[in-house]
C-alpha cells in the first residue's frame, strides 16, 4: 500500500510556490478588474438606485470577469497538483483532465438507466505496468420532458467510475450494493446472496446467480477490506465483478476540482482523493490475488 504522507510531502515541496503564485495572481487580477467595473458604474447608479445597481453590477462583474480566472486556476490545479498525485501514486497512469471515458465502457457495467452522459478527468494506464485501468469523473442523468417541452433532469450518478482488468474470466455477474435494489430492471438475473459475514451484510447486499462462486471470490479478507473502506469514509460506493472486469463507482461531488478560494494543498482534500484511488486499485490487486489461487 502506498504512503500518502510521503507523496504529500513531495507534492507540497515541488508545487507550493508555483500553485500559490498562480492562485494569488488570478485572485488579484480578477479583483482589480471587478472593482474597476463597479467604479465606472457608480456614476450611472447614482441616477437610478445606487444600492441595487451596485449589487447587480457586482454579480455581473463576478460572472464576466471572475469565472475565467477560476477556470484558469482550476486548469493549473489539475495540471500541477492532481497530475502529481496520480503520477506519484503510479507513474504508469496518465491524467487527462479534458479527455473523456467512452460511454460504451461505462455502459458495459450496467450500473444504471440514464439518457445523458458526461465525463472528464480521465485517468488511464497499466497498473504497475501490467493491469489495464481506466477511471473518470462521470455524471449521468435521466432527462424527461413534460407536455410543454420543459426538461426535468435527475442525477442518476455523480462521482468516480473505474474499470480494471482481472486475470480470470468470471462466469457470473456479482453486484455489491449498499441497498436492496438492483442496478437494472432485469430482476430475474439478480439473486440476493446471503454471505457468511453478518457485519458485511449490515452494510452491503450481494446479488449474483452462482452462490458458490460468489462465496469463493468474496473471501473474508476481501469483504473486510471493502467493509473497512465503507466505515472509514462513510460514502456510497458500488462494485460489479463481471466477465474479466472489475467495475467500481464512488458517489462524490467536485472530485479533482480546484477552488481558488481554498488552499490548493489542503491535506484532507488530497488525502481523500488518494484514498479513493488507493481503494479501487488495491481492490483490484486483492481480487486478482484471490482469483490466481482459485480454480473457477
Amino acid at each position: 500500500m502506498k504512503n500518502f504522507d510521503k507523496i504529500y510531502e513531495e507534492i507540497y515541496s515541488e508545487n507550493y510556490s508555483k500553485i500559490h503564485s498562480i492562485r494569488n495572481k488570478n485572485i488579484i487580477r480578477s479583483t482589480i478588474i471587478t472593482l474597476f467595473f463597479v467604479l465606472i458604474s457608480i456614476p450611472v447608479a447614482i441616477h437610478i438606485s445606487l444600492v441595487l445597481t451596485v449589487i447587480f453590477d457586482l454579480i455581473i462583474a463576478f460572472l464576466i470577469f471572475f469565472n475565467p480566472f477560476f477556470n484558469n486556476y482550476n486548469k493549473a490545479y489539475k495540471s500541477n497538483i492532481i497530475n502529481a498525485l496520480i503520477n506519484k501514486y503510479d507513474p504508469n497512469l496518465t491524467f487527462k483532465p479534458d479527455a473523456t471515458m467512452s460511454k460504451k465502457v461505462y455502459d458495459a457495467a450496467g450500473f444504471d438507466i440514464y439518457n445523458e452522459y458526461n465525463s472528464n478527468d480521465y485517468i488511464s494506464g497499466l497498473l504497475e505496468g501490467k493491469t489495464p485501468f481506466q477511471m473518470s469523473d462521470i455524471h449521468t442523468l435521466y432527462v424527461t420532458r413534460d407536455e410543454n417541452g420543459h426538461k426535468t433532469k435527475t442525477t442518476t450518478f455523480k462521482g468516480l467510475f473505474s474499470v480494471s482488468e482481472l486475470n480470470q474470466i468470471i462466469p457470473d455477474k456479482i453486484q455489491i450494493r449498499l441497498d436492496k435494489k438492483i442496478f437494472t430492471s432485469e430482476a430475474k438475473d439478480n439473486n440476493k446472496i446471503n454471505m457468511d459475514s453478518q457485519e458485511f451484510e449490515k452494510y452491503f447486499n450481494v446479488f449474483a446467480q452462482n452462490k458458490l462462486l460468489t462465496m469463493q471470490i468474496l473471501t473474508a479478507d476481501l469483504m473486510n477490506y471493502i467493509l473497512s473502506f465503507k466505515k472509514e469514509n462513510n460514502i456510497k460506493f458500488e462494485i460489479i465483478i463481471k466477465h474479466k472486469k472489475l467495475y467500481t463507482r464512488i458517489h462524490c461531488k467536485n472530485i479533482f476540482e480546484g477552488n481558488i478560494l481554498k488552499n490548493p494543498l489542503d491535506y484532507t482534500v488530497l488525502h481523500t482523493y488518494f484514498k479513493y484511488l488507493d481503494f479501487i486499485i488495491e481492490l483490484n490487486k486483492k481480487l486478482n490475488y484471490t482469483l490466481s489461487n482459485k480454480d473457477l
